[in-house]
C-alpha cells in the first residue's frame, strides 16, 4: 500500500479529480465511483479497479468488514490511502465518502450481453437524467431482468450521480447503449414481444401477457416514446391515471411493468409446481 496522501496538489488526487466532468470520463474511458457499496459493486462484477483511494483514517476502524473485503479485491499497488481533507476534495458534493475509486469504463456493446431463453428485457429511449437512470436500474435489478437497453441515451451511463443512484446496480446488471434500430433488431432476433409504454395507448398494461420472451420499452419523462417505436410488431399499452397528473416519474412506471411482468412469471410457476 502506498504512503499516505496529506496535499490536494497531489498529481494522482488532480488526475482523479478531473473525472467529475463528463468531457474527460469520455475521452480516458474511466469513470470515478464513490462509496463503498458502489466500489464493491464494481469490484465483485469484474469491473477493473485502477486506482482506490481510500481515507486513511478508516483503516484502522474496527468492524469496518465491508471495507476490509474491498481492499482485499484490489491490488495493494492500487490502494492509496489519504487524509479525511483530501478525501473530502475529491468526493462527490456533501458526501464525504470513504472510498473513491478510479475505475475502467465498463463495455456497453449489445454484444456484450447474454441471451436466454425467455429472457425479460428492459428499454429506455433518450433517457435524461441521471438520478432516474440510476433508479431504474435499481428497480431492474430488483425485478431480475435480464438486462437494460439504453438507446439514444441523453446523459451518461455511469454518471457519478447515476451510480450513486443505482446503490452500484449500474455494475450488477447487464448494460448496453444502442441506436433504437439496433436495439429492435437484438430484441427481434431474440424472439421478443417488445411492449412499449405510451400516453396515448388505449389497452392497460395488465391485460398482456409478459411470460414469453420479452421487452418493456419506455420513454424520456419529456418526451415519451416517439414514431419509431410504432409498428406491427410492437404492443403499446398504457397506465391507466386516475388523479389530475397525466405521467408518473420514469422509473415509477419501469417498477409498475417489470413487476408485472415478475407477478406472471411467478403465477406460472407456482401453476406448474
Amino acid at each position: 500500500m502506498r504512503p499516505t496522501v496529506h496535499s490536494l496538489q497531489n498529481s494522482r488526487v488532480k488526475a482523479a479529480a478531473t473525472l467529475r466532468d463528463a468531457g474527460q470520463r469520455r475521452q480516458s474511458k474511466k469513470i470515478l465511483i464513490d462509496g463503498i457499496r458502489e466500489s464493491a459493486c464494481a469490484a465483485n462484477s469484474g469491473i477493473e479497479i485502477i486506482e482506490l483511494f481510500v481515507d486513511a483514517a478508516k483503516l484502522d476502524v474496527a468492524g469496518n468488514d465491508q471495507l476490509a473485503q474491498l481492499l482485499q479485491r484490489v491490488p495493494a499497488n492500487c490502494i492509496q490511502p489519504i487524509t479525511t481533507q483530501v478525501m473530502k476534495k475529491l468526493s462527490y458534493g456533501e458526501r464525504h465518502s470513504e472510498i473513491v475509486c478510479v475505475a475502467k469504463a465498463p463495455k456497453t456493446e449489445l454484444s456484450e450481453l447474454q441471451t436466454s431463453s425467455n429472457s425479460l428485457w428492459l428499454v429506455v429511449d433518450h433517457v435524461e437524467k441521471p438520478g432516474n437512470l440510476g433508479a431504474i436500474v435499481r428497480s431492474a435489478d430488483a425485478a431480475g431482468v435480464s438486462g437494460v437497453v439504453f438507446t439514444n441515451p441523453v446523459c451518461e451511463l455511469f454518471n457519478p450521480n447515476a451510480i450513486r443512484a443505482s446503490l452500484g446496480t449500474v455494475f450488477t446488471v447487464p448494460i448496453a447503449c444502442a441506436s433504437t434500430q439496433a436495439a429492435q433488431e437484438f430484441l427481434l432476433n431474440q424472439g421478443c414481444r417488445l411492449i412499449a409504454a405510451r400516453v396515448d395507448a388505449t389497452v392497460p398494461y395488465w391485460n398482456i401477457d409478459y411470460q414469453s420472451p420479452t421487452a418493456i420499452v419506455l420513454g424520456s419523462e419529456a418526451h415519451g416514446l416517439g414514431a419509431d417505436w410504432l409498428g406491427e410488431e410492437i404492443q403499446s399499452v398504457m397506465i391507466p391515471m386516475r388523479g389530475s397528473a397525466d405521467s408518473l416519474n420514469l422509473s415509477a412506471s419501469v417498477s409498475i411493468l417489470l413487476y408485472e411482468a415478475v407477478r406472471q412469471r411467478q403465477a406460472r410457476i407456482n401453476r406448474l409446481q
